[in-house]
């Protein structure tokens, strides 16, 4: 099979700004991923857009873009749901009915984009993230203490429910465990919390995740977290707020009742809290040998992006007869 040619416009001039607060990485890491395994797939990411058979994007399609007559596919992420921000999602929307495919990372993201639209780009699909597991995988782990995972960019983000996550590690997991907090956190933290701050090599992050035996996710209505499916691909048991799209990539856990009813992000109930972890508690040796299979396939992910953009380049030859 000949190789096809994908050109990626993600990150252009033209690209609504990254959120300011927000250390990750600017490159998004699905489309490293298919950068890196383009081949497997018959495919190669070319640098001049005229050349390509098909164009992807994370954000955005440039004016010169649209200007060339190339098929296109958008990758869809969660959109804001915030009044305040949701301006900032005019452009995304845009973009997403001037693709001739769409790939939605979660049913939730879907779910999000009908609600507040009242439509679907014409071709679509959902494409649930997953992680490489030659990066993020099990590793041997001590037994005694049991201590926790949680995992964001920047505590500081209100999305992330620091203050929520500091009850749970004083009023419900103390004395007994620890919390290992991974991120960027300027915030006063109590004893049994260990900061480690932002870690940027994947390898290094994959060591620190396994220090823990239980990964905890508060964060309100997040479309598909990627700390989730890492912590999943580490085989351990998450215990989760169930809101947003986190529930789709647990592979073995307990939600806590968290409705999305607000414009703000509420604090969680801290009954509802004690209730899941009791829940959680009592199951924990069933969920860690649950844990133990993974749910989702990264080059299964990878071959389904391509397979998307193999229809949309088929769809644009058809068009022009």
């Amino acid at each position: 099979m000949k190789t096809r040619k994908v050109y990626d416009c993600s990150n252009s001039a033209e690209r609504p700004p990254h959120r300011s607060e927000n250390y990750g990485p600017k490159e998004n890491d699905i489309m490293r991923g298919l950068k890196k395994y383009a081949n497997v797939f018959d495919y190669e990411f070319i640098d001049n857009p005229t050349n390509a058979d098909v164009i992807i994007t994370n954000d955005i399609f440039p004016k010169d873009i649209l200007s060339i007559n190339k098929p296109r596919v958008k990758r869809m992420d969660g959109i804001f749901w915030q009044k305040a921000y949701l301006e900032r999602n005019e452009p995304l929307k845009q973009a997403a009915m001037e693709a001739d495919w769409v790939i939605f990372i979660s049913e939730y993201s879907e779910l999000s984009f009908r609600k507040l639209y009242h439509e679907l780009p014409k071709n679509h699909m959902v494409i649930t993230n997953c992680v490489d597991s030659s990066v993020y995988f099990p590793l041997p782990k001590k037994f005694i203490p049991l201590q926790w995972v949680a995992c964001a960019s920047n505590w500081a983000r209100e999305e992330k429910r620091f203050n929520d996550l500091m009850v749970f590690a004083t009023e419900i997991i103390q004395p007994t465990s620890q919390l290992i907090l991974i991120g960027h956190c300027d915030m006063k933290v109590p004893s049994n919390v260990d900061v480690v701050g932002y870690i940027e090599d994947e390898r290094e992050m994959n060591r620190f995740i396994n220090f823990g035996h239980m990964f905890v996710n508060l964060s309100y209505r997040d479309p598909c977290p990627k700390v989730v499916c890492q912590a999943s691909n580490c085989h351990m048991p998450v215990f989760y707020a169930n809101s947003g799209g986190t529930k789709e990539v647990v592979n073995a856990g307990v939600g806590i009742v968290d409705p999305e009813i607000s414009d703000e992000v509420p604090r969680l109930n801290i009954d509802n809290m004690k209730q899941a972890y009791m829940e959680f508690k009592s199951n924990f040796r069933q969920l860690q040998l649950q844990a133990r299979s993974t749910k989702a396939n990264y080059m299964e992910m990878l071959g389904s992006y391509f397979w998307v953009m193999d229809n949309a380049i088929t769809g644009k030859l058809n068009e022009q007869g």
